[in-house]
């Protein structure tokens, strides 16, 4: 909740964000493409989105629209999104798909469009389902801790019943787990 009297569990959706496209431009990337969730009814969308913007302008990068593409978060989504943008005038050499699920999508549309992962296109996804580590090639990603929010919020709960302890919000670290899907670009 925006509301800072609402205690939460989570993490910086926003600094996660701006971590991943800073690691594409880390690489040499500077047409990154975005696939992202619907930020207009998507609070985290619009946060990773938000950290995507914060990332191309610290690093003196232009925004480009027509790299961008708001979908529901689900693989045929991201397959598509991800066509659209590679079949643009200008395509991009690194995609981030601001979810897993999409970033799958973009890989099954990469090998059905002929573009080698990671040789002419990086793609970074976000969340690290179990799923992405074997895809082919194994998505790098964001990885979420969920694990740990829900032992904190459960910790805090069981401490807030027990002691009257109030809940404290807490925000938790995400990470970059690299795998195979970046390199540099080729071009």
């Amino acid at each position: 909740s925006p509301d800072p009297s609402v205690p939460s569990i989570s993490f910086d959706n926003v600094a996660a964000s701006k971590a991943a496209t800073a690691k594409l431009i880390s690489l040499g990337h500077r047409r990154i493409g975005l696939i992202c969730g619907v930020s207009a009814v998507n609070d985290r969308a619009f946060q990773r989105i938000s950290g995507y913007r914060t990332a191309l302008a610290e690093h003196g990068l232009d925004f480009d629209a027509s790299l961008v593409a708001e979908r529901p978060f689900d693989a045929a989504e991201g397959a598509a999104a991800a066509e659209a943008i590679m079949r643009g005038a200008r395509p991009p050499t690194a995609l981030f798909c601001a979810n897993d699920i999409q970033a799958l999508g973009a890989l099954f549309a990469c090998q059905r469009l002929g573009i080698s992962v990671p040789a002419q296109l990086s793609v970074m996804g976000f969340d690290d389902l179990p799923m992405i580590r074997v895809a082919n090639p194994p998505l790098s990603t964001v990885r979420v801790p969920a694990h740990e929010m829900g032992e904190a919020a459960a910790d805090a709960l069981v401490a807030a019943v027990d002691t009257g302890a109030p809940i404290r919000s807490q925000s938790l670290d995400a990470t970059i787990v690299l795998r195979d899907s970046l390199a540099p670009p080729s071009h």
